[in-house]
């Protein structure tokens, strides 16, 4: 599968987010992704990173670092609003979109760049009530060029699945062969028990 895309030459989609071994998007295609997720690493970054906890109070003119440790995931990098912009920049992009935390509202946008007005980073997350826990919405986005839509959508009870996954017609076989069995026992108890009664009868006839 692909690990990246770019949408209309200006928002540019990952899972986890943005790495410091990258500066321009062409270069994600010179990485091996046909490997097991590594620990570090541009490939761990795009699919482990996260924006910092401060990004939507963070200034330009701060001086603070663009990459910290993600202490919480225990590898990779959260990214600033500094490194972001620089980013968006570097490569004439309009916007980040990501996925990987799960998002109340199913969506988050972030703090906007200075320059396009636009949100530098945009988090989607469409699964509903996350892991059965979060209660969360799920959203999808649409973008027809110039604007973002976002649709929003509550989650519903799952329907019943039988134990292993199995259809119906497996799961009752084990059933129907017990009803067949007590069935065919029940005929053959009841073809036993005729049979006695007529041989008592011939008994009784050949006695008198």
């Amino acid at each position: 599968l692909p690990i990246a895309a770019l949408v209309q030459g200006q928002l540019f989609c990952i899972h986890g987010c943005i790495s410091p071994e990258i500066r321009y998007i062409r270069e994600i295609a010179d990485i091996n992704r046909t490997i097991e997720p590594p620990t570090k690493g541009p490939l761990c970054d795009i699919l482990w990173a996260d924006p910092v906890d401060g990004y939507d109070n963070e200034k330009l003119e701060q001086r603070s670092e663009m990459y910290t440790h993600n202490g919480p995931r225990g590898c990779s990098y959260n990214v600033s609003y500094k490194a972001m912009c620089k980013f968006l920049d570097d490569n004439d992009l309009l916007c980040v979109i990501r996925a990987h935390q799960v998002q109340s509202a199913g969506c988050k946008m972030y703090k906007k760049h200075e320059k396009t007005l636009f949100p530098t980073l945009v988090t989607i997350f469409s699964a509903p009530n996350y892991c059965e826990v979060y209660k969360n919405r799920g959203a999808i986005l649409r973008y027809d060029g110039s604007v973002m839509h976002v649709f929003q959508y509550k989650w519903v009870k799952h329907p019943y699945v039988l134990p292993n996954f199995l259809d119906a017609f497996r799961w009752s076989i084990p059933f129907v062969l017990e009803k067949v069995t007590e069935m065919l026992l029940a005929i053959l108890k009841y073809c036993s028990d005729e049979n006695d009664i007529r041989l008592s009868r011939r008994t009784q006839i050949i006695e008198k």
